[in-house]
């Protein structure tokens, strides 16, 4: 993952179907410094996302489908500047509800843009 994160033109990265090998995923500095877009779907081991915002300071659209085992997105993904986007589907309680803890973190801060959008199976009012 480190040698597909320090690509130098990297805009939108879908890792797709157990792409990852193990229960973490730790960024390093000086990797996704042009990703926009990162789509995680379908990574059934990955249980543990461990990063800081300035590992993807120009990312715009999260979303994460069918991460079963995921804990939570990362608080510091909601310090990045750019972020647009948060969608959640298909993934645990606590995924749900980190995303909606990243968005009300963001609106008391002022950013009124960032948008959480869930399944219909958890609907960001009923949080």
């Amino acid at each position: 993952m480190s040698i597909i994160g320090r690509l130098p033109n990297l805009l939108v990265l879908k890792l797709l179907d157990h792409a990852f090998v193990g229960e973490e995923w730790k960024t390093r500095d000086g990797e996704f410094q042009e990703l926009r877009v990162l789509h995680l779907t379908s990574n059934y081991e990955i249980k543990q996302w461990i990063t800081r915002s300035e590992h993807f300071p120009q990312l715009q659209t999260l979303s994460v489908y069918a991460c079963i085992n995921l804990t939570e997105i990362p608080s510091e993904i909601g310090d990045i500047p750019t972020l647009q986007k948060i969608e959640v589907y298909s993934c645990g309680y606590e995924v749900y509800e980190s995303a909606v803890q990243i968005a009300q973190e963001q609106r008391e801060n002022g950013n009124e843009e960032l948008q959480v959008i869930t399944s219909n199976e958890h609907k960001m009012e009923d949080w």
